[in-house]
């Protein structure tokens, strides 16, 4: 009993850091962006027409299930009673960061807004695909069509959102480090002039300064190959 209050403690501990939390918000949302963009590639080629929609909806399926994840037993040890899904946990997530501030935060207020829409909008299309895979489903093509294009909407709504997020937590050097090792995917996203306005010089050379005094000599080859990229 006493080595499952020493681990809960522990666990619970990990996630009081808002570094790490920031992290885990934009692993997440890089996750979630990925899987967004397959599921509009696979609305633009087969919803339209009903025959192309017939073939592609188990896909569709599966790959919501993919973005919003599985249930958890209650008894597990986890800090989201979900599973795998990056929007999920990018929900989650965001939570997490709001309760560790303790005080009020617009900006990631915002951003939980966005998401838990996000998060809403594709319950609901899983929903309608499961009703309509198992024949209760009365909903039209148009229906799905619409169902889609909320969910896309509210998807572009969470990725304005992010920079803002961003911007309010540059000055941590781990943050730093982390947004350089994700910098290719960030540029996918926004693009090289505001993933290179982030990163600004003086902020990777204090970085680097930060890591050279401190004897981490050893990162700096890998500072240097991101920066590079």
């Amino acid at each position: 009993m006493t080595t499952s209050v020493s681990q809960n403690q522990h666990f619970n501990a990990y996630y009081l850091d808002n570094t790490l939390m920031i992290q885990f918000v934009i692993s997440e949302f890089i996750s979630t962006t990925q899987l967004a963009e397959k599921l509009k590639s696979l609305t633009d080629q087969y919803l339209q027409s009903k025959i192309k929609f017939d073939k592609a909806s188990t896909q569709l399926y599966e790959t919501l299930s993919i973005l919003v994840g599985t249930r958890l037993d209650r008894k597990q040890l986890a800090f989201s009673r979900w599973t795998q899904g990056p929007l999920t946990k990018l929900k989650e997530f965001c939570e997490q960061y709001y309760r560790n501030g303790g005080v009020k935060n617009e900006v990631i207020e915002s951003l939980h807004t966005h998401v838990y829409q996000a998060w809403i909008d594709a319950l609901q299309n899983i929903e309608i695909l499961n009703t309509m895979q198992i024949g209760l489903g009365k909903e039209t093509l148009a229906n799905v069509k619409q169902n889609f294009s909320n969910l896309f909407n509210s998807l572009n709504c969470l990725t304005k959102s992010i920079p803002q997020f961003l911007k309010d937590n540059i000055d941590n050097e781990y943050v730093i480090f982390f947004l350089l090792r994700k910098k290719e995917d960030l540029v996918h996203i926004y693009g090289v002039s505001f993933v290179n306005k982030l990163l600004k010089s003086r902020k990777v050379s204090q970085l680097v300064q930060s890591f050279t005094d401190r004897g981490f000599e050893n990162i700096l080859p890998l500072i240097s190959t991101h920066i590079q990229k």
